[in-house]
Parts: structure tokens; sequence; C-alpha cells
């Protein structure tokens, strides 16, 4: 049985779906990102600058370990860029929800109200045919 909501509700399941789908590829992202910003922290507590040898190497070195502190920090803000998608994704999947199930009470509440009007209906006609079949018998007994 369709309602005049039912399609809203159809587009109201899709739009949260689709929030969904989106807060759970952010949430994906900043896991993934977290790692990465793990795995630098790793590897700028194990490296070790040379002790001995030429001026280049060790300049090398701290332009490598620069590098990494600097691949870090960019991973850092875009991880806090990320968590503010997420909190972003976070309120419009409550929005969503809160329209969604709006929506579906809705539709239950018409699809109720149908319901009842179907009864009725059929009471009525129930009542219509018992009337009929006393008024045959009545008129057949006589």
């Amino acid at each position: 049985m369709k309602s005049k909501f039912t399609q809203i509700v159809k587009v109201k399941k899709q739009n949260l779906d689709k929030i969904a789908l989106r807060l759970a590829k952010s949430r994906s992202e900043a896991g993934m990102i977290e790692n990465f910003i793990n795995d630098a922290n790793l590897k700028i507590a194990s490296f070790k600058l040379p002790s001995s040898g030429e001026f280049t190497e060790l300049k090398g070195s701290l332009e490598f370990l620069n590098l990494i502190r600097k691949e870090k920090d960019i991973l850092s803000q875009r991880l806090e860029l990320v968590k503010k998608s997420i909190m972003h994704f976070e309120h419009q999947y409550k929005n969503a929800s809160l329209e969604y199930e709006k929506m579906k009470y809705l539709e239950s509440e018409e699809f109720k109200v149908e319901l009842a009007r179907i009864k009725k209906l059929e009471q009525n006609s129930l009542d219509e045919f018992a009337t009929m079949r006393y008024t045959y018998l009545k008129e057949s007994e006589s």
C-alpha cells in the first residue's frame, strides 16, 4: 500500500544512506591518517643521527628528519580537517535521521487511518449484507 508519504520516505532514506556512507568514508580516512601519523612518529623516534661521518651525510639526515616532521604536520592538519568533516556529517546524519523518522511516522499514521477507513467500509458492507439477508429470510418466512 502506498501513501502520499511513501516517496518522501524513500527519498529521505536515500539521503540518510548517502550521509551515512560519507560519514563512514570520513571515519575510515581519519583512521588511515592516524596510522600514517603513528608511522611518522615511529620513524622520528627510531631515527638515529650519524655520530660520525661527513657533513653532507649529517645534513642529509637532518633534512630527512625535517621532511618526516613536515609530513607529520601536514597529516595532523589533514586529520583536523577530516575530524571537522566527521562532526559535520554526524550533525547532518542526526538531522536526516530525524527527518526520515518523522516521515516514516507520518506514513505509518496515514496507513493506520487508511486501514481504519477500510475496516469501517468492510463493517458497513457486512452490516448491509446482514440486513439484506435478514430481510430476505423474513420475506421467505411469510
